[in-house]
């Protein structure tokens, strides 16, 4: 589904397989350097309510350059 999302939104999305056949995006392949999900002039989530269950447990640790894990 987040890859049929992304060929709406015109987003090319680079996603990996995982061994169990579902998928993930690496962000630092991303020239912006964050979700490609984001909307450039908002900062908002352009699939909010249909992001993947990662997106919705995020963060699940401090994850080091990224402010809203609690990292420092």
């Amino acid at each position: 589904m987040f890859r049929a999302h992304a060929a709406v939104l015109g987003v090319d999305l680079k996603l990996r397989e995982a061994a169990d056949g579902s998928g993930y995006v690496v962000f630092l392949e991303h020239a912006v350097e964050h979700c490609p999900m984001l909307d450039d002039a908002t900062s908002s989530c352009r699939i909010y309510e249909h992001r993947p269950e990662r997106c919705r447990d995020f963060p699940d640790k401090p994850r080091p350059g990224c402010a809203i894990s609690g990292a420092e």
